[in-house]
């Protein structure tokens, strides 16, 4: 399950952490921050927040470029 909790990562981040694994908040390249979360049932759910400005213009010049 992926869900868009833009703005409300750390947040969330800090509320799971007292029911299910996760490893924190996650920056991979120009992905949006995301949290993979495992609850007690081995459900897989990953929330993702809004790439920063920063990303969303690299990402745009990427693009552009091809």
């Amino acid at each position: 399950i992926t869900y868009d909790a833009s703005g409300e990562l750390e947040k969330l981040a800090e509320r799971a952490a007292n029911f299910c694994d996760h490893d924190g908040i996650i920056q991979d390249g120009m992905a949006p921050p995301m949290l993979h979360l495992t609850d007690p049932h081995g459900n897989k759910i990953t929330f993702f927040d809004t790439p920063s400005e920063q990303d969303q213009a690299k990402f745009k010049q990427v693009f552009d470029q091809s």
